[in-house]
């Protein structure tokens, strides 16, 4: 089994916004980035495997006109990390779907992410702050120490 100097992940969330015929819409975030450090005991040491959560995380905030129906999708900006080694190792190409998220005052199920489009929620008019739980599976026999990134995109439209 590796030994671990370091693992994290550093997500970068980035908006997209695509607007129905007339109803105005913007979707905004609490914060840019979140980083989601591993440490050595959060690895079992017979399987080598960890799973790490952080709750609220970041939050968004939809705004749009009274009674407008608007729908808010997910997906990563590519379909493996980014991956900066810190002992030499060769990129491991871990996928997306490493990462999931939810948003915990609607749904107690994680959407384990992809480069394609999938539904986090819907709604109508503005919605307040809705925070954003993170999950991040790794194993050291397939992530290798080093510092991952991958960026999210959250985009709103109205039918």
């Amino acid at each position: 089994m590796k030994s671990l100097t370091r693992i994290g992940v550093l997500v970068t969330a980035t908006l997209g916004l695509l607007v129905g015929h007339i109803q105005a819409q913007s979707i905004s975030l609490s914060t840019a980035s979140v980083s989601m450090p591993f440490a050595t005991t959060d690895f079992n040491s017979s399987t080598g495997a960890a799973q790490i959560t952080k709750s609220s995380a970041h939050s968004f905030t939809v705004t749009a006109k009274n009674n407008v129906s608007w729908t808010v999708s997910v997906k990563t900006q590519t379909s493996t990390f980014s991956f900066l080694a810190s002992s030499g190792d060769s990129n491991p190409n871990k996928p997306a779907s490493d990462l999931a998220l939810r948003e915990p005052f609607l749904s107690l199920t994680w959407i384990p992410l992809t480069a394609t489009n999938q539904v986090l929620t819907r709604g109508s008019g503005s919605s307040g702050a809705l925070p954003m739980d993170y999950r991040l599976n790794a194993n050291l026999a397939n992530d290798p120490p080093g510092t991952y990134s991958i960026a999210v995109v959250y985009t709103v439209t109205s039918p």
